[in-house]
Formats: C-alpha cells, sequence, structure tokens
C-alpha cells in the first residue's frame, strides 16, 4: 500500500464512521518510518489508528448570557464547586453523565441526552466539546445552561360559554427552579367580563435528583468563558493545546 492509498483509505473510513453516526472518532495517520523496499532496505507496513471518542468528564456552568445565575456564580467557583461533587444543575448533570457509558460517542446519543435535559422546565442547553490531554479519545463535555427563570400569559377572547357571555380573560404567570432545580409553580386566574364568574389556579411540578444543590460560597462577577471552548485539537495524539496567538 502506498502513502496516498493510506489516506484514500482514512478518508473512507471516516466517511463510513460519518454515516454511523460516529462524527467524534478520529482517523489518525501516526509518524511512521516509510520505505519502498529499494536496495538494502526493507518495506514497511503502512498503519493507522481509529480512536473512538468517549466522554470522560461532564462540567455544567451557567450561561454567561444567563444574568442571575451568572451574578451568584463565576466559572472559577462552579469548578471548585465540581470538584467538590455539587453541582448548580445537578438534573442537567445527571442526564449528561449518562453518556460516559457509551462505548464510543454518537451524534445522536449526544442529541437525546440533551434533549432529555432540555426538558427540564425553563433549561436551555449548549454544549461544547473538548479533548482530554489525559486519554487519547477521551472527550471533556462542557454544557452552558441557561435558566428562563419566570414565564407570563394573559389572553382576551370571546369564546366563553353562552351562559356566562361571550368575553373571557386570563392571566397567569410560572416560576421555575423557585425552590430546587426542576420545579415549576404555576398561578393562573380567569374571569368572564360579562358575569361575574372568577376561576383560580395554582399547580406545580417538580424533578428529583439525588445530587445536591451546591453550597459552595458565591463570588460577584460575570461568569467567564470556559478556557474549553478555545482550545485546538493535535491530529497526531488527539491532545489538546492552546491557539495559536494572533
Amino acid at each position: 500500500m502506498t502513502v496516498a492509498e493510506l489516506f484514500r483509505l482514512s478518508d473512507i473510513l471516516k466517511q463510513v464512521m460519518r454515516e454511523q453516526g460516529h462524527d467524534f472518532n478520529l482517523v489518525v495517520i501516526p509518524e511512521q518510518e516509510v520505505s519502498d523496499g529499494s536496495g538494502d532496505e526493507k518495506a514497511t507496513d503502512l498503519h493507522l489508528t481509529i480512536v473512538n471518542a468517549t466522554v470522560r468528564d461532564v462540567v455544567v456552568l451557567p450561561s454567561p448570557g444567563n444574568k442571575a445565575a451568572s451574578d451568584r456564580r463565576s466559572a472559577a467557583v462552579a469548578e471548585r464547586c465540581r470538584l467538590k461533587g455539587v453541582s448548580d444543575f445537578p438534573l442537567v448533570e445527571s442526564y449528561l453523565n449518562q453518556l460516559k457509558s457509551e462505548g464510543s460517542l454518537t451524534t445522536a446519543a449526544l442529541e437525546r441526552q440533551i434533549l432529555l435535559a432540555e426538558d427540564i422546565p425553563g433549561v436551555s442547553v449548549e454544549v461544547f466539546l473538548r479533548p482530554d490531554c489525559d486519554e487519547v479519545g477521551g472527550t471533556q463535555l462542557v454544557a452552558s445552561v441557561t435558566v428562563d427563570e419566570r414565564e407570563y400569559q394573559a389572553s382576551l377572547d370571546n369564546r366563553a360559554s353562552k351562559f356566562t357571555g361571550p368575553m373571557e380573560a386570563t392571566a397567569g404567570v410560572r416560576f421555575r427552579s423557585l425552590i430546587t432545580q426542576g420545579d415549576e409553580i404555576g398561578l393562573t386566574a380567569y374571569n368572564t367580563l360579562n358575569r361575574e364568574q372568577v376561576f383560580g389556579l395554582i399547580d406545580g411540578s417538580t424533578a428529583r435528583s439525588e445530587r445536591p444543590a451546591c453550597g459552595c460560597a458565591a463570588a460577584s462577577g460575570p461568569a467567564a468563558p470556559s478556557p474549553a471552548i478555545s482550545c485546538a485539537m493535535s491530529a497526531t495524539t488527539g491532545c489538546c493545546s492552546p491557539p495559536a496567538s494572533g
């Protein structure tokens, strides 16, 4: 096999893995001695390496754009909390931690866990991946979480019963993560305008987690962007290195 054929094989393997959803796997052609067998030298076998991407660590931080969470916690404090085994977003972290059991990280598995995390009321998740320098193919998953803590709604229409008059008005507010992360409490008021008929509703739901909320001391100032976002991958080692300065 020639060097050109080896590179073509590498491209074919990458395409096959992408078609199977393994977008994060690597095909690496390591540095190696090449000889065509001419003269006294023995022809050498060319080889390549397939590196499976696996999630080794999960870091969950408040989004820099989520002012309420950012004011309570800086990225540095969140990292100290993570090392102590506590989190501001234990439910989100519990979903994403399930990716650690995947033998090879796939796009479908990653999308599924993100969608499950975003089923938590008011939660949206943005995920970044960076290589883990301690293990080739290892990946650190960094999640930036935004929580929409309140939602307001109001309506006015003429679809009420003929016995109460056609006009009706509804107003409501929903509070999210008010007591614990994952809970939702709603207050709704209803009134018919033509005749006196008032209706009120209080409802709520919660999701449970065995992980405690973070009790580390708060730090002032906005959360700094995670350095994971700016990490570059080496094509030969799969390890991360700081991006080249301008």
